[in-house]
């Protein structure tokens, strides 16, 4: 039950990563569409778009509830998804990407 609550607050913290991801693009690209996040277990998450990305150097930050920033590193991208792990996860935090 814990894990299914924190698998929930991740999903909510990466949706909100798509989002200012989104922000910082220049004005003429849209954000791509999300189909699926996923949160594979320590520290792990997978963010799936419906299209294609075109990546120049994605970068990943993540702050917990009270704002200690955490480094995550992307550990795989293609043409459609990306993951990326947080270091130092602990559990029971809610976390923003």
């Amino acid at each position: 039950m814990k894990a299914r609550r924190i698998s929930k607050a991740l999903v909510s913290t990466v949706l909100c990563l798509i989002l200012i991801l989104g922000s910082v693009m220049p004005v003429f690209a849209a954000a791509p569409a999300k189909e699926d996040v996923e949160y594979e277990g320590n520290g792990r998450v997978e963010v799936e778009f419906k299209s294609d990305v075109v990546w120049k150097k994605p970068v990943v930050t993540v702050k917990d509830s009270s704002g200690k920033t955490y480094k995550a590193t992307i550990v795989k991208r293609d043409n459609d998804d990306i993951t990326f792990v947080i270091k130092g996860y602990k559990a029971g935090k809610k976390y923003n990407f």
